[in-house]
């Protein structure tokens, strides 16, 4: 991954954190295994075979700074995954369903702050 800031001058402040993660190993499960069973069959003849797909997230975040003689009052606006990916970052068997289902990374994510600091 990568982080860095901008400081232009004492009042704002620009920041971004970029990660790249390749996907995780994982055990697949034998779908119709699973499905005659009701509950999650592995595959064990492929134990930590499959691999997830990549995973690309962009954060970003923008401060005003308000100085003060003894404080300071930071506003500040704050995106996380800007790309909105969806990877999955995990495989279950759903009981209720009978199915294969994925577990995902929550979207875009758009943060407002106040902070004091003195």
């Amino acid at each position: 991954g990568i982080e860095g800031g901008y400081k232009p001058n004492y009042q704002w402040e620009f920041s971004l954190r970029w990660t790249f993660v390749g996907g995780m190993p994982y055990t697949p499960f034998l779908e119709e295994a699973s499905a005659a069973a009701g509950w999650g069959v592995f595959d064990t003849g492929r134990v930590n075979m499959s691999r997830l797909p990549d995973f690309n997230s962009l954060n970003l975040r923008f401060d005003r700074r308000f100085h003060f003689r003894r404080s300071s009052l930071i506003l500040y606006i704050s995106v996380s995954n800007v790309f909105d990916t969806r990877t999955p970052q995990m495989f279950l068997w759903n009981e209720t369903s009978n199915s294969l289902t994925s577990q995902k990374p929550l979207g875009r994510i758009p943060l407002f702050g106040l902070e004091l600091e003195f």
